[in-house]
């Protein structure tokens, strides 16, 4: 298999199939010991994230007595392949501690080949791995019998219970026993999600009385409606068949309102969304489902509908991630939500600064008035100032008779978005200080000035201190705008949020195409970490919509993603070596070059920092496997590495 590719008709096909996955992840046969995943810190707080493990756990306790004597070990893995907690007989922990299967050991096929936890996480159903069935030689002494453990709600793999031991000793018994425990598992994670649906309409119960007569909803963490108010909407009853992006939109809201403002005097955690004011519900410190208070009035709206009226599609429901970065940039908008003062915004493309814009605007008193974006570098440059400010009629050849508004009376009340702010001429930054300094606005070939009240958000990509050197950008105009600063992290320094972003891409995608269940393979969601995005939020959304478009199966793996993220093996053609780079006749090298030369180097020096490529791996917070990719896509050889350490 390893040689040619090809297995013999005595391998069963799912261990064929295996296989075949291993070796395009090109995990090495010859492997001593499965990674680390999971320091003593990153197990403990892996642990407390994992709000089924205790549940799990207390099944677990249910083993035959004899079972510590039996040679066997019992792991319980999450669904990124980690296990968690072992227990069984102790010469068993022992042994099995050699090859890593204990626990914050990785498991995953794309890390550890063929076993039976990699294998039935792919596979989402009960398996029993045999001797030389497992991919590398270091664990064909072992047996492995294997069964997912699914989210009673959602259907999802949460994780695993895995049960190996030598593999002279496997017997249909273990097999047997491993898919018990994994559905009486499944059959108690069901009855807790019973007892917290009483928590969800106790809450219910709370907002009824202390809102009478409002529209209220109560729903689970998926966004089942399980009690509403008589004056809901028929689409939100209990028992009518919700539509998906309603569903959706109620699962979103309360997802994402679990720590924006502090506790109601009845207990309740409130955040106020542009839909609903939403009271999320808590079992500890798990997200178990909430309540919807509806808006009324004019600005009250079906839930999963475009609002009418509105402007603006963004609210800070959709600034999704959790990385201290973004955390301190969501701090700065919501505080420039409350006031008008200018708001400027920095970061790549990509980022998301329209979307921190109409935030701010959605949350804002203006939320109800016009809110226009305007691209300064998409203007052309003769019309700038007539498109901003508007013309009286006959102030240049081809105008209207009557004259034009422009952008920033059409934003009157509102709040106007200025993105590429440093791509205006010089002529219309003048104009636009003036607008920031006296609040009013002159008409291209008019006299007089009319009073206008916008609140005005501005944005770039570009670096304005060197704007400032040559003369480009006016130091006023950057001094009026450079108000309240929003410093927008690139996706690279937020790795930690791409798995949320990714299956949020996943679910609106999936909707829109009405391609219903699609799931990411846990190597997808590492090997989407292990990208440097050049093109950000933007480009890993455009990503994720081309695999929902292209999925033919209800799972998407790492064959799925474009070469460029590392579905495929790197190209036979190396990069050069760091200590030859590739010159043409003395010429400086190409940016993309320099790049990949300064990304060769900081990875050498971490490595030999680190020591170890698991530690080094550890730092980056990706997996051992990622960062052997990541190196050989940029022309390294971590064997040659490892050995030079």
């Amino acid at each position: 298999m390893i040689e040619g590719g090809t297995a013999g008709p005595e391998v069963r096909g799912e261990i064929r199939e295996s296989w075949d996955r291993s070796r395009l992840s090109r995990v090495r046969p010859e492997i001593k010991r499965a990674p680390t995943a999971l320091d003593e810190n990153g197990l403990a707080a892996a642990r407390e994230s994992v709000d089924w493990l205790a549940v799990v756990a207390d099944i677990t306790r249910q083993l035959p007595p004899d079972f510590e004597s039996q040679k066997h070990l019992l792991g319980i893995f999450d669904a990124a392949g980690r296990m968690l907690r072992s227990e069984g007989d102790p010469w068993a922990q022992e042994t099995m501690a050699e090859i890593n299967l204990a626990p914050g050991g990785l498991w995953l096929e794309s890390a550890a080949g063929t076993n039976g936890v990699g294998t039935a996480l792919v596979a989402g159903h009960v398996v029993d791995i045999v001797g030389t069935e497992h991919y590398c030689e270091a664990w064909q002494h072992l047996h492995c019998a294997t069964a997912p453990i699914h989210d009673p709600l959602s259907g999802e793999i949460l994780g695993a219970l895995d049960v190996s031991g030598p593999a002279e000793l496997a017997s249909p018994l273990i097999l047997h026993l491993v898919l018990a425990l994994s559905v009486a598992a499944d059959r108690a994670l069901a009855a807790r999600d019973f007892q917290r649906r009483y928590a969800i309409l106790n809450a219910f119960s709370e907002c009824s009385n202390r809102y009478p007569g409002e529209v209220i909803i109560a729903a689970d963490r998926t966004g089942r409606v399980l009690c509403a108010s008589p004056a809901t909407p028929p689409e939100f009853l209990p028992g009518r068949e919700t539509s998906a992006s309603a569903r959706l939109a109620l699962a979103t809201l309360i997802e994402e309102a679990a720590d924006q403002l502090p506790r109601s005097p009845g207990g309740l955690l409130a955040y106020d969304a542009p839909a609903a004011v939403v009271y999320p519900v808590f079992d500890g410190t798990s997200r178990i489902g909430g309540c919807l208070l509806l808006r009324r009035g004019p600005q009250m709206h079906s839930i999963g509908k475009a609002p009418p009226r509105r402007s603006t599609r963004y609210s800070f429901l959709d600034l999704l991630g959790q990385s201290p970065a973004l955390a301190e940039a969501r701090r700065i908008a919501g505080a420039a939500a409350a006031n008008t003062l200018p708001v400027l915004i920095l970061g790549e493309s990509g980022v998301g600064k329209e979307l921190f814009a109409q935030s701010i605007h959605s949350a804002s008193e203006r939320r109800d008035r016009p809110f226009v974006a305007v691209n300064c570098g998409a203007l052309p440059g003769a019309l700038v100032e007539s498109e901003l400010f508007g013309y009286v009629g006959g102030a240049f050849s081809g105008a209207r008779r009557e004259g034009s508004s422009g952008k920033f009376e059409a934003a009157d009340g509102g709040t106007i978005f200025l993105d590429e702010i440093g791509e205006l001429p010089l002529a219309a930054q003048t104009a636009l200080l003036r607008v920031l300094q006296e609040g009013e606005i002159t008409r291209v070939g008019g006299t007089e000035p009319k009073p206008v009240d916008v609140r005005v958000i501005a944005a770039t990509n570009r670096d304005l201190r060197a704007a400032l050197a040559d003369g480009s950008l006016r130091r006023d105009l950057y001094y009026r705008l450079n108000v309240l600063t929003l410093e927008l992290p690139p996706l690279r320094e937020r790795r930690e949020d791409i798995p949320l972003l990714a299956r949020r891409f996943l679910k609106t995608s999936s909707t829109a195409m009405q391609k219903r269940g699609l799931t990411f393979d846990a190597e997808v969601i590492t090997a989407l970490q292990g990208y440097v995005w050049p093109g950000n939020v933007r480009e890993l959304q455009n990503v994720v919509a081309r695999l929902v478009a292209l999925a033919f199966s209800s799972r998407i793996t790492l064959a799925d993603l474009p070469t460029s993220i590392g579905a495929s093996p790197p190209s036979r053609t190396p990069l050069p070596a760091p200590d030859s780079p590739r010159q043409s006749h003395g010429s400086r090298r190409s940016v993309s070059e320099l790049d990949v030369a300064e990304e060769r180097a900081e990875l050498l020096a971490l490595i030999k920092s680190a020591r170890t490529m698991g530690e080094a791996a550890a730092r980056l917070g990706i997996t051992r496997s990622t960062l052997y990719r990541r190196l050989e896509r940029l022309g390294l050889q971590p064997r040659r590495i490892l050995a030079a350490l």
